[in-house]
């Protein structure tokens, strides 16, 4: 992958470079690349070792049954991740490498497992090859039994597909699903809405006694750290906002966010002209 990213760099005059979404994207395609690799191969060993072919006939035989496979099923996936390459905005500047990436790995893996494979195999290959173990003599018969036995007898094939999706959509239902997870953040975000008379001086006043308050009890709250935004910029509602971060404190048996939260809602203060709402956890 990395000589084909030069060439398209040298070559055909690429931006593509190495960096956090490049290596993304080849961690992504590391499972993939060996793929086509292992499929010429098998089938190389296969015709060897049960058709007793000599090493440069199992090889040709080999490579020649499953090329144009191994070439669909790669094209297939590259199709996919090339499409990224065509986005424009803000998302282009991500997944445009990352796309690049995959689909440049792909290809160098079709390219070795079509061309270094079967060179690699025709001096690797040299003597006689041992027969299968039983064991796996033993599934090969029995996933042929089974293949041909459906294929004889499709309708049969086909009530056991439909009850397979059947059983799937029932026990989808039953599986909990949420759109993110959720995650205990040791943080609070409490936003202080304040009215328009309010000067900037008796801004950052309030927003220091507040923290001084917080800073006071922070054995109790579990708090680490806390900080203030304010201003005089208002937000849509027609009055100030500031907001108030509050880092807690990573112990070994934590009191659980939503139960400090609670507990620090009760203890501000009320202040005139002032309400506070709490962000996301």
């Amino acid at each position: 992958p990395f000589s084909f990213m030069f060439l398209l760099r040298v070559g055909l005059g690429s931006s593509i470079n190495i960096n956090l979404i490049t290596l993304m994207g080849l961690m992504v395609s590391i499972g993939m690349l060996v793929d086509a690799s292992v499929v010429v191969l098998e089938n190389i060993f296969r015709h060897k070792q049960e058709q007793g072919l000599d090493t440069l006939a199992a090889v040709v035989e080999g490579t020649r049954e499953v090329g144009l496979a191994v070439v669909a099923s790669t094209a297939t996936t590259v199709s996919v991740f090339v499409s990224f390459m065509f986005l424009e905005g803000t998302m282009a500047r991500w997944l445009s490498g990352f796309g690049t990436t995959v689909s440049v790995a792909l290809i160098a893996s079709l390219v070795v497992a079509l061309t270094w494979i079967p060179l690699a195999s025709r001096f690797i290959f040299t003597g006689r090859e041992k027969q299968k173990q039983k064991s796996l003599q033993l599934l090969t018969n029995g996933y042929a039994a089974t293949m041909g036995f459906l294929l004889r007898r499709r309708f049969v094939a086909l009530v056991v597909m439909a009850a397979l999706g059947w059983g799937s959509y029932k026990l989808l239902g039953v599986i909990d699903r949420e759109e993110m997870p959720r995650v205990a953040e040791r943080e609070i975000r409490v936003d202080v809405l304040l009215e328009r008379s309010y000067a900037l001086d008796a801004i950052e006043s309030i927003f220091a006694s507040l923290e001084q308050m917080l800073l006071k009890r922070h054995e109790e709250f579990e708090i680490a750290s806390v900080s203030s935004q304010f201003g005089r910029r208002g937000g849509r509602s027609g009055r100030l906002r500031g907001r108030l971060g509050i880092y807690l404190k990573e112990v070994a048996d934590p009191t659980p966010t939503q139960l400090v939260q609670e507990r620090i809602t009760a203890a501000l203060p009320v202040i005139p002209g002032v309400e506070f709402k709490h962000g996301q956890l």
